[in-house]
């Protein structure tokens, strides 16, 4: 179990330390946290907080007030008050603002993972051995993939003789807008039951709804969602087996 938090905890510093903010951090680790007992959560809890606190230790006074008075005006139909501190927090929030302790509700699972899937259902991300995923491209015939056929990543991108592309994307302008010949992948987990999409080093980027990936940083895609290569633009669809 020891070696259990040691992962799930490097596996958060380093989401947090690649650009995605605490909730969706925790969202990412949500499979994992759900396995933990409420010792084990407490004990990720103080990790967390103490990386944290150690991140902002440089912020001012001031700005620490600040944060307090923003927190004090925000609707209180949007906020969860802090089990430890009693603090008001944003209903998205992971971390308190105030003390640093890892929201949770009653039964122990994250309460911004709660409070995301009661605006984004939860089956939005899930996505079943059967389903098949859809790319939809502007005024093109939608693309059919299989992606949990796939013993490692599925990989996007442009042909190319030296490239073992999975998804060629050239048909779709992708030399003129920035794809590069492997761009990003796409794997599945059959454990959680999700999609993952990963940046493979392009040159130009890829996004999820406007956000930018890091170079091989892992992000849940989830039914609806929007992914751009380059300047390619993608929605996303799950179909399932009818």
């Amino acid at each position: 179990m020891v070696n259990d938090i040691k992962t799930v905890f490097q596996e958060y510093t380093r989401l947090r330390l690649n650009g995605l903010d605490a909730p969706e951090a925790v969202r990412t680790l949500h499979p994992y946290l759900q396995k933990f007992d409420k010792n084990t959560r407490d004990e990720l809890a103080r990790n967390m907080r103490a990386w944290e606190n150690q991140r902002t230790e440089k912020i001012s006074l001031l700005d620490r007030e600040k944060l307090v008075q923003a927190a004090k005006h925000r609707d209180q139909s949007n906020t969860i008050d802090c089990p430890s501190c009693g603090k008001s927090n944003s209903i998205s929030d992971a971390i308190c603002y105030a003390c640093g302790t890892l929201l949770t509700s009653e039964n122990g699972v994250p309460t911004a993972i709660l409070s995301y899937e009661s605006i984004v259902q939860e089956d939005d991300a899930h996505y079943a051995e059967s389903d098949t995923l859809v790319f939809k491209i502007e005024h093109y015939e939608p693309i059919e993939l299989r992606p949990q056929h796939h013993l490692k990543r599925l990989l996007i991108g442009r042909a190319d003789k030296d490239s073992p592309i999975d998804v060629n994307l050239d048909a779709f302008g992708a030399s003129t807008k920035g794809v590069s010949r492997i761009h990003a992948a796409v794997s599945y987990d059959d454990v959680s039951e999700t999609l993952s999409l990963f940046d493979m080093g392009s040159t130009n980027g890829t996004y999820i709804n406007g956000q930018l990936l890091h170079v091989n940083e892992r992000r849940t895609i989830r039914h609806g969602d929007e992914l751009q290569f380059g300047t390619l633009k993608v929605q996303v669809a799950y179909k399932a087996l009818s």
